[in-house]
Parts: C-alpha cells; sequence; structure tokens
C-alpha cells in the first residue's frame, strides 16, 4: 500500500509540474515568435529600402543612357536634312515627313527620362496611386529637392521656358552685360532643376558637339513630365535654337501672376496669341506643382469664394503670420498624377491660387472648366494642342541665336 501510495503521489506531482511547463514553453515560443515577427518586419523594411535605392539609381542610369542614344538618332537625323538643305527652319522641320518619308521627325525619348525633369510634390500620396512613378519621381533626396521647383504655377522647367518663347533664355546666369530671368519675381525660388539641365547638356555635347540645343532639351522635357504622370502626350519638332541673351524685365512683366483676376488673365494670355481657352487648358499643369503659402495666404484667410473645410486645411502649414515660403500642392487630390482632378477642385471652390480660383469665379470660362471637370479627354486634347502653339511661339531658327555649349551661358 505505501509503494502504491508513493507512486500515486509521485504521479500526481509530475501531471501537476506538466501544465506549468506547458504553459512555461507557450508563452517561450509566443515571445520568440513575436520577436522573429518583429525581425522580420524590421528586415523586410530594410530589405525594401535597399531594394527602392537600387532601382532608383538604376532607373536613373537607364535614363541618362536612353536619352544619349535617342539624342544620337535624333543628331543623325538633323544632320541628314541638314545636308539635304531642307531643315532650315521651324517650318521645314514640320514639312519634312514630306520631304524625307523614310526618315519621320518624330522621335521619342523614352519615358525615364522624366525622371530627370518632373516638377513633383512632396506630400504623401498613398502607394498605390504612385506605382512605379515613385521610382521615377524620387530618385534621390538631392535631385528631388533640386527638381521640386515651388512652381506658383506648376509647369515643368522647360514648360515655364516656353512662356518665353523656346529660346532657353531662362537657363543663362547674370552676366556684366544683363541680368538673366533666373531672378525674375515669378521665377526666384520657383524654377529649379538647373544643374539637372546642365548635367544632361554635358552629356550630350560630348555625345554630339553644337547640335541639340537648351531650347529643344527644354521643349523636350515639358512634353515628357507631363506623359511620366499619366497626361497626354504631342509631337515635339526640333530645330529651336537659344538666345544669346535674357531679359530680368519681361519674365517679370510677361509671365502671369498668381494674384490676376480673370480679365488680366485672358489679356496677358492674348498678348501671347492664346485664346481664352487655351487659357484654360494651359492652366490644368497646375494638375502637378506646388506653390509658397506667400502665393496663396491672402486667399486663405481673405476670400470668400473659397471652400471653408479647404481653406482651414492649409491654415495649419501656412499661418497668417510667417511661413511665408511652405509649400502646398497647387491640387491636393492627387498632386503627382496628371489628369482633370484641378478643374473639379475649381467647381468645388477648391482653387489654390486666386489666379486658379478666377477661372471658375461666375465669369466668362467658367463653361470651360465645367467641361474638362467632366471629360478628362477633352482637356488633354486641348492641353497638347495648346502646348504645340506654346512650342512654336517664336522660336529661333535657322541662322538666328547659336547652340550653346553650356546652357547657363552663350558661346
Amino acid at each position: 500500500m505505501s509503494e502504491s501510495s508513493d507512486t500515486t503521489s509521485g504521479s500526481s506531482d509530475t501531471m501537476a509540474e506538466e501544465p506549468i511547463k506547458e504553459e512555461e514553453k507557450q508563452i517561450e515560443e509566443d515571445e520568440e515568435w513575436e520577436s522573429l515577427q518583429s525581425f522580420r518586419k524590421l528586415t523586410k523594411a530594410r530589405v525594401d529600402q535597399l531594394n527602392a535605392e537600387k532601382s532608383k539609381r538604376v532607373v536613373h542610369e537607364l535614363a541618362k543612357t536612353r536619352l544619349s542614344n535617342s539624342l544620337i538618332q535624333a543628331v543623325a537625323l538633323l544632320r541628314q536634312r541638314n545636308r539635304q538643305g531642307v531643315v532650315s527652319s521651324l517650318n521645314d522641320l514640320l514639312a519634312c515627313d514630306k520631304a524625307v518619308p523614310s526618315q519621320p521627325l518624330s522621335w521619342e525619348v523614352p519615358e525615364e527620362l522624366a525622371d530627370l525633369f518632373v516638377i513633383y510634390s512632396k506630400s504623401d500620396p498613398a502607394p498605390e496611386k504612385l506605382s512605379r512613378l515613385q521610382y521615377l519621381l524620387d530618385i534621390s533626396d538631392s535631385t528631388a529637392e533640386a527638381l521640386q521647383g515651388t512652381g506658383d504655377r506648376g509647369l515643368p522647367i522647360g514648360a515655364e521656358e516656353e512662356e518665353f518663347g523656346c529660346d532657353a533664355s531662362i537657363l543663362l546666369d547674370d552676366t556684366s552685360d544683363f541680368t538673366g530671368e533666373k531672378t525674375a519675381g515669378p521665377n526666384n525660388n520657383s524654377v529649379r532643376g538647373f544643374d539637372v539641365i546642365d548635367t544632361v547638356k554635358s552629356q550630350v555635347e560630348t555625345l554630339c558637339p553644337g547640335v541639340v540645343s537648351c531650347a529643344d532639351i527644354l521643349a523636350l522635357a515639358a512634353r515628357d513630365s507631363v506623359v511620366a504622370l499619366g497626361g497626354p502626350s504631342w509631337t515635339v519638332p526640333l530645330g529651336r535654337r537659344d538666345s544669346t541673351t535674357a531679359s530680368f524685365s519681361a519674365a517679370n512683366s510677361d509671365l502671369p501672376s498668381p494674384a490676376m483676376d480673370i480679365s488680366d488673365l485672358i489679356t496677358a494670355f492674348s498678348n501671347k496669341g492664346f485664346t481664352a481657352k487655351e487659357m484654360v487648358a494651359l492652366s490644368g499643369s497646375h494638375s502637378t506643382g506646388q506653390a509658397r503659402c506667400l502665393m496663396f495666404k491672402d486667399r486663405i484667410y481673405n476670400e470668400a469664394n473659397i471652400n471653408s473645410s479647404f481653406a482651414t486645411s492649409l491654415k495649419s502649414n501656412c499661418p497668417s503670420s510667417g511661413g511665408d515660403e511652405n509649400l502646398s500642392p497647387l491640387d491636393a487630390t492627387s498632386p503627382v498624377i496628371f489628369d482633370n482632378a484641378y478643374f473639379k477642385n475649381l467647381v468645388n471652390k477648391k482653387g489654390l491660387l486666386h489666379s486658379d480660383q478666377q477661372l471658375f469665379n461666375g465669369g466668362s470660362t467658367d463653361s470651360q472648366v465645367t467641361t474638362y471637370s467632366t471629360n478628362p479627354a477633352v482637356f488633354y486634347a486641348d492641353f497638347a494642342s495648346a502646348m504645340v502653339k506654346m512650342g512654336n511661339l517664336s522660336p529661333l531658327t535657322g541662322s538666328n541665336g547659336q547652340i550653346r555649349t553650356s546652357c547657363r551661358k552663350i558661346n
């Protein structure tokens, strides 16, 4: 009986210990699992970061390589046509398809080139909206910062330049003979990315010196940046030449101001040969880009034709006193996508700049804004057409101007 009792007692102790050990084991396994999961998350985050950085570098290098290859093809085409005597003006270039049917004028710069030129927002849209654009737009912090272009008008640097007549005058630094356009009111702390243009131009000159102008590079930049952001494409005729001077005063007087009313906007564009409809279409470039607090502060604090919730959302980043250089996207709905959301915002009284909302404020352009807000295809077609017209605005051709060796200075 005694042995049986001892045996029973030992079994009871063992059975009592087993649940405790099992519980301790489970706790250890749970802690180990949590640690493993945390490690996996950290590892995955680091791997994703490294992969993203590598992808950005690869895309950047690919863009430069493919740009060089495309320019070589374009140069060969232009040289052949010059030898045949069919390229002496922009009009000749436009007619070259008929003159040399086996050598079409249109040539496409690879889409990856857009990473060198686009203006983008540093806001944090949903990752699914960025998809592959993140690799194109966010090449590196330094490049991103350089190309961010506060805009106040939202145009890529190439499109900004086209407002002057497509002669690359905006790229010229100040000299003892003239004050350049970079520090003019509409451009100062607004248009950026000059160093990137310098890099591209330097590579082009190494491959084919004295052939491709800075003006042509800028015109292509305007088109390709829009395409990369999901917008329309258009044919960019080549053959522009670069100016040999710049005008600080013209830059201040010719570019539309964010404070303009609708009548002033129509007049400003009319002076350059554009209709009110074309002006509205070109304003759609504000689908991307950013503006400084200084340029919309009065609107969000003092104007009545603004959505109250929209105004309130902007005030934290644009206080009534100070913060003048703080940035906000011109189109908060889809800041890195070229679409018709800009016009939808205007209909809802969510235009960032005074000049933006003037396009939909009970005036003659209201109907055009409404059309674009509901029909993106019409907007795309009109925008592309207006950009072609802008690209043909007083270009230097033939023996006028020069092909600069450096975009920053005349030869």
